[in-house]
């Protein structure tokens, strides 16, 4: 059969630096680890693992190519799948492959000094077992992958016993998370792992006020008078806002709790408050809580760590 490969180009795959700070360590062990074995970052949802991906191959100057997982994950959205245009059939590539021949591309190129690529695997444990498994030469010494139906073989080129620059990083929450599958022990050891916790107070009330508006711009940043905001207590005392909300999601981070507030969530809900309002963005923040409990006791912490009641708190008003 005769067909056309396809796919974008290089160029489609380097991305403008993201507002990431790191408060884990994690951006200077992956500069020690890139482009050795395949590494796997595990960590609660929101902690940035894919922005600390990201952030890092913007630093490298490599591209960086993704694939999202899903439960329905298989041989066409990872490897690729025909099509048909006129009378001409052709094949376009999925991002593992895709993530392959870019990487031969930049080696042969050079362009920009990259010599080439990066591949991220996000949430590479809803990834069903049999998928798995198709990646494992991809991730081993062989870093190819065989399509038998279409009688071609991705690899890297080697030339003069040279290749290219290649790194595949997976990121997964933890397996309490709902959606997820155990990994194979064979896939499972071909990774260095890596594990992230939520980062302490101090650490993670730093983040949020690096991303400022006046820091990051104003499109992704907080303003800077909500970072400036004090809460008053009956008590008398006074205290900021941003030190509230941190003690409020360190009360969700419960072993028992199905939804907990990551930093992600409390820089969302800051972001939310010159538009609506305090007690609208912190009521907006409540339907993360899907599980009637949690959601109550999220609103009982509301009422512990800022003194807000959201009882009668509507955002439709």
């Amino acid at each position: 059969m005769d067909y056309e490969i396809r796919r974008m180009g290089a160029d489609a795959f380097f991305f403008e630096n993201v507002p990431y700070v790191d408060v884990t360590g994690l951006l200077p062990f992956m500069r020690k680890a890139a482009f050795r074995r395949p590494l796997l970052i595990s960590g609660p949802t929101g902690m940035a693992k894919t922005m600390a991906v990201k952030a890092l191959a913007y630093e490298l100057g490599y591209p960086l190519i993704s694939m999202d997982c899903t439960e329905d994950t298989g041989t066409e959205e990872m490897f690729g799948v025909f099509g048909m245009q006129g009378d001409s059939t052709y094949f376009s590539l999925g991002p593992a492959t895709t993530s392959i021949e870019v990487a031969n591309e930049m080696f042969a190129s050079k362009k920009d000094g990259a010599d080439g690529a990066i591949f991220m695997i996000s949430e590479v444990n809803a990834l069903p077992p049999t998928s798995q498994k198709m990646l494992n030469a991809l991730l081993d010494f062989q870093r190819q992958i065989a399509l038998t139906h279409i009688g071609k073989i991705f690899k890297l080129a080697d030339r003069a016993g040279k290749r290219p620059k290649f790194w595949i990083v997976a990121t997964m929450n933890p397996s309490a998370y709902g959606g997820t599958y155990s990994l194979n022990v064979d896939f499972r050891r071909r990774f260095m792992i890596v594990n992230l916790d939520y980062p302490d107070k101090a650490k993670e009330m730093a983040v949020l006020y690096g991303l400022a508006a006046s820091k990051i711009g104003k499109d992704e940043g907080i303003a800077d008078d909500v970072l400036k905001t004090e809460l008053s207590f009956r008590s008398g005392d006074k205290k900021p806002l941003v030190d509230c909300l941190v003690e409020l999601a360190g009360q969700t981070r419960k072993d028992t709790m199905e939804y907990s507030l990551a930093t992600a969530d409390i820089h969302d809900l800051l972001r939310d408050v010159p538009t609506f309002g305090l007690e609208v963005a912190l009521r907006i923040a409540s339907d993360k809580f899907e599980v009637a409990t949690e959601h109550k006791f999220y609103l009982q912490q509301v009422q512990a760590c800022l003194g807000i009641d959201l009882g009668n708190i509507s955002v439709l008003g």
